[in-house]
């Protein structure tokens, strides 16, 4: 098949309530990828759609310098946000990768990747060898299971940390089938590769529960029916104090441990994980929104640094936060006191459970708080990852087929 390159492009909006998602191209890309190519790319086929750069409220992408660079002169830098699930994907995989010990001369050795290989080529023999499959199902059917119900080992793929995780987790219930299978074969076939030790299982069983976190975060995030933005901070909260409060026996995971977490850090620093309670200029950013005449575009703190503010309102004082805007604001029109008791009266309201739909309190209290309404309309719709536009390429890739490889560009799009 010809090698193409394609630009999936999807757009996300509010429609009676619901969230909605909808496709509007694949568009062949016949040129370098180059940012001025893509961001052009872009801007024609929203204006094929009738739609206004200016109304778009963000764009979410991965974090490709070129796609990066486009969205930021095609619609400021305000208006790019990096996928979220992108980015776990980068903390795992520089997390696994700094576990390594790296020598005078630069050559790394050691760390999780060892353990991750081990795993790896065990897997690989038994996908290879059909023998050993059949004495895998065996083991298993005299420990009781049924046909249909055996386990089959897991093989990573390179490019999606959490296959390994999906492949160790298989691997530890497959453990002492492994091993038997192994041993019985040791003796008969070259080349056959040794099976791990008991501690580093141990090992591998402290990386699993490390990762678990991380794999339902993942999950959790790349939902396309619910609203994503005002979640991403409190999942990814929760989850880094899931993985604090764990405690590996082993060395390797004690130090990926600490490398997660510090990846975390790193490369959600712009969320901040620090409350944004207690940062006097976020509040302020918060008056500002709900005041017509000032221009606030600012969707990070809108989706994320708000609903946060709900969550954890009680642990601060809003009382004499609120006297404080009060003196900073006193020279502002009277609709900003307006303003600001629909903001403090929402703060002090309850807080929904994760499992409900955001759109439907939404909807139930506009008319308590119009001018919030009107914010969550336009902040909600933002996703919190680009994880739509990968599936459309999963459906392009089944649509452009060896038996129909000369698709053309034009008619794949429609």
């Amino acid at each position: 098949m010809q090698m193409r390159s394609f630009l999936g492009i999807t757009t996300h909006l509010i429609q009676d309530g619901k969230l909605k998602t909808q496709n509007i191209g694949i568009v062949e890309l016949f040129e370098g990828h180059t940012a001025i190519y893509i961001g052009h790319t872009l801007i024609e086929t929203l204006q094929s759609w009738g739609l206004e750069a200016e109304k778009v409220v963000a764009v979410v992408t991965y974090s490709g310098a070129n796609m990066k660079k486009a969205i930021v002169d095609e619609f400021g830098a305000k208006k790019h946000l990096p996928c979220v699930a992108h980015t776990i994907n980068l903390v795992v995989e520089k997390a696994i990768d700094k576990t390594q010990e790296i020598s005078k001369t630069g050559v790394k050795s050691g760390g999780v990747p060892v353990l991750l290989f081990k795993v790896c080529e065990i897997v690989k023999y038994f996908k290879k060898s059909t023998k050993a499959c059949d004495l895998l199902r065996n083991s298993q059917r005299v420990e009781g299971k049924k046909d249909g119900h055996f386990l089959k080992p897991v093989l990573d793929v390179k490019t999606r940390w959490n296959s390994s995780f999906y492949m160790i987790e298989r691997f530890i219930l497959l453990a002492s089938h492994f091993s038997q299978v192994l041993l019985t074969e040791s003796g008969k076939i070259r080349d056959i590769p040794d099976m791990v030790t008991s501690s580093e299982l141990r090992c591998i069983e402290d990386i699993c529960s490390l990762l678990r976190p991380i794999e339902q975060l993942t999950r959790e995030l790349s939902t396309e029916k619910f609203v994503m933005s005002s979640k991403v901070m409190p999942i990814i909260f929760c989850t880094r104090n899931e993985i604090v409060k764990q405690d590996p026996t082993f060395s390797i995971a004690k130090n990926f441990k600490f490398k997660i977490i510090e990846e975390l850090d790193y490369r959600f620093e712009s969320y901040a994980f620090q409350n944004p309670l207690a940062n006097s200029k976020a509040q302020d950013k918060l008056v500002q929104m709900m005041d017509k005449d000032t221009n606030f575009d600012d969707q990070i703190i809108c989706s994320t640094e708000t609903d946060v503010a709900v969550r954890e309102s009680k642990n601060y004082d809003l009382w004499g936060l609120h006297r404080t805007l009060e003196q900073e604001h006193k020279n502002k029109r009277n609709h900003m006191t307006t303003s600001r008791e629909e903001l403090k009266s929402y703060l002090h309201q309850s807080v929904i459970g994760l499992n409900k739909n955001p759109l439907d309190e939404w909807e139930s209290t506009k008319t308590v708080y119009p001018k919030l309404y009107k914010l969550a309309q336009k902040y909600l719709i933002i996703p919190g990852t680009s994880v739509r536009s990968e599936r459309l390429f999963s459906k392009a890739g089944a649509t452009i087929s060896q038996t129909r490889n000369r698709l053309t560009g034009s008619k794949l799009n429609k």
